[in-house]
């Protein structure tokens, strides 16, 4: 018997403000008590009415997006509960307040090797796993793990509805987490945390000299939590490319140079210049010649010298207004082969010539375009390449779950 709910439940067809005032003798705590009962009674009749007798493993494998169209349904294939109070307990539990919520969890464990944070191995058996519930009682963590893993292995049906149902990020956090694990259950607690020489010193000082060394101690020893983590992090994960990890080592400036076209270069000129005397114009030509002759003095060896990118004029004038946050359209440059000199045999497709060039979207160019010159791919393969596209654009696709992986670059 519970006559506060039953009491509660008489008053159900009021409302809520008259219902409060009906109950306004009963504690607070008392009230939200029972009217979450109420409510999760109610969700769960409707969760029911949604589910209706199906076996959602069965409705995951024949129709995914239904699954995850509806979160309470993902949430049962995922194992994970419905009850946002229950699960932001166990995540707070499970990773010592590092995170307090499922989202948050699965973001510092995605994005680890761009923010480090001081996660247990429980928490990220827990990313593996899903964010499945844990309530402590019938199942521990290590038995879902287990469990998962055997699964994962036999690829039973659970485990492909499972994979079907999973967004981008939560693939990426699991995939992280598989990397770790093996290695944190190699190791002890004490070896995790051992700082270098250097921060014990450094840590020694602050702490001789702190008012409150209860918190100095907590503080380093979250810190050297999350620098051992990052060191394993590194052990684990796959390396950079080569023309990535000089980069690093070297930190120098890298990418290309840069020319704006004729066409660009003299509308701005009249623009911006119109009372200039002829003297004045031979006088800027003559500088720029000097410049161009000395930028090998003074450009980074990270610039490469076998491309130059040309910033056509509809590059120039479709963005002129463009704001922050807004895409680029057109959204491509030229790239150009700095040693051709047209003495190659002639290539020709479609009635397309290959005139040392080839149009590169924005977002490459940096990155595998960059890669590929770097590596002395020949940019008339990629010209090739880039006359598969609609509109004749060299674009190398990454390959999102396979670290530093990508398309072929020709």
């Amino acid at each position: 018997m519970d006559p506060t709910l039953d009491y509660y439940r008489s008053l159900l067809h009021l409302a809520p403000y008259e219902r409060h005032d009906r109950m306004s003798h009963i504690s607070r705590l008392e009230y939200n008590r029972v009217s979450n009962i109420v409510r999760n009674e109610d969700a769960a009749k409707r969760l029911k009415e949604v589910i209706a007798g199906r076996d959602l493993i069965q409705v995951a494998l024949d129709d995914p997006s239904e699954i995850r169209g509806d979160g309470r349904l993902k949430n049962i294939v995922l194992g994970r509960t419905n009850c946002y109070a229950e699960e932001k307990k166990m995540i707070r539990r499970l990773t010592n307040n590092v995170a307090s919520t499922s989202s948050s969890l699965i973001h510092y464990v995605e994005r680890f090797d761009y923010s480090s944070h001081a996660l247990t191995l429980d928490a990220w058996k827990l990313v593996y796993c899903d964010i499945c519930y844990v309530d402590g009682g019938s199942s521990t963590l290590q038995e879902i793990y287990e469990a998962r893993l055997e699964e994962e292995k036999l690829q039973t049906p659970a485990a492909r509805a499972r994979e079907l149902v999973r967004d981008n990020d939560l693939k990426k956090a699991r995939r992280n987490a598989k990397w770790m694990i093996p290695a944190l259950e190699r190791l002890s607690e004490e070896e995790i945390l051992r700082p270098a020489p250097e921060e014990e010193y450094l840590h020694r000082q602050l702490y001789e000299h702190s008012t409150d060394k209860e918190l100095m101690a907590e503080c380093f020893k979250r810190e050297c939590h999350e620098k051992g983590l990052e060191r394993i992090w590194k052990q684990v994960s796959p390396p950079p490319p080569a023309w990535i990890q000089k980069i690093v080592d070297s930190q120098e400036e890298f990418g290309f140079i840069y020319y704006r076209s004729r066409e660009v270069h003299f509308k701005e000129y009249c623009k911006e210049n119109r009372s200039k005397t002829k003297e004045d114009e031979q006088k800027i030509k003559k500088m720029k010649k000097k410049d161009r002759k000395n930028y090998d003095d003074y450009l980074s060896p990270g610039f490469l010298r076998n491309t130059f990118i040309v910033i056509p004029f509809e590059f120039a004038s479709g963005n002129l207004n463009i704001e922050e946050g807004d895409l680029y359209d057109p959204c491509w440059v030229w790239a150009y082969d700095a040693n051709w000199d047209g003495s190659e045999e002639e290539t020709v497709v479609d009635g397309e010539k290959y005139e040392g060039r080839v149009k590169v979207a924005k977002w490459s160019l940096n990155s595998w375009f960059y890669a590929a010159r770097w590596e002395g791919v020949s940019l008339r393969d990629m010209w090739l390449k880039a006359q598969q596209h609609p509109d004749k654009f060299w674009i190398c696709y990454i390959k999102e779950f396979e670290e530093w992986d990508h398309e072929p670059y020709v």
